[in-house]
């Protein structure tokens, strides 16, 4: 099996496994990062969703900065619309396009990603992203600057993202230079039961979760010196 072919693969099955009976607009959007380098990161976003009165389904490959959201680009790899003008008829309209996913992964220095164990508990509220733990907590993105890194997939979620929650942390193996170095922080909103869910990729310069973290562990060292000098 081709790259390509594999990576159409597990967004179809994907899409398939995550449709719902139910009728309105709702959506099932999951992303996985491919790498980066300095600049910018890449990743896939798989699709299935009602949104305007049938059914679609989408896989993209996405090319964005890695600390302007605006900068953006993406391609469209396959799509599938599915209309229902009666109950007993479908129509269907495909499109699959010709991607060479080696070939664009080499053209612009894609470094692969791995997975990042992070000793301080990260987390999302109508404030922003926080770093947290026992009760301390420091912010490092407010909540407009997250919700610039997502898109106009996250209101047709029932939850409408008041859910969102940060599920993994990753890095690439970019070598980048001292202090500009990159975490990509996957956020997720809805997924416990068939009213959709929402994925999305947040960069985050280290420098500021490393700030965010050392914020905390002040936070703990001054409590703990309050209570012993109250004992």
């Amino acid at each position: 099996m081709t790259v390509r072919a594999g990576l159409l693969a597990v967004a179809l099955f994907a899409c398939a496994t995550s449709a719902r009976a139910s009728e309105g607009p709702f959506v099932w959007r999951t992303v996985s990062l491919l790498g980066g380098n300095e600049r910018e990161h890449m990743y896939v976003v798989s699709k299935h969703g009602d949104t305007a009165g049938y059914l679609a389904d989408s896989v993209f490959v996405y090319e964005r900065s890695n600390s302007d959201p605006r900068w953006t680009q993406r391609t469209l790899i396959r799509a599938t619309i599915r209309h229902a003008p009666s109950d007993t008829t479908r129509d269907t309209e495909a499109f699959v396009a010709a991607f060479d996913l080696p070939a664009f992964l080499t053209d612009h220095d894609c470094h692969p990603p791995f997975f990042v164990e992070w000793p301080e508990s990260v987390a999302v509220d109508t404030k922003g992203m926080y770093c947290h733990e026992r009760g301390a907590r420091s912010y490092f993105m407010t909540r407009d600057e997250l919700l610039g890194w997502l898109d106009y997939d996250v209101a047709n979620l029932d939850s409408k993202g008041a859910d969102l929650r940060v599920v993994d942390l990753c890095r690439t193996t970019a070598s980048e230079e001292e202090g500009a170095l990159t975490d990509f922080l996957i956020v997720r909103a809805g997924g416990a039961s068939a009213a959709g869910k929402y994925e999305a990729i947040v960069p985050v310069a280290d420098t500021q979760l490393q700030a965010a973290s050392q914020d905390v562990r002040q936070k703990l060292a001054a409590r703990k010196k309050t209570t012993a000098k109250k004992r």
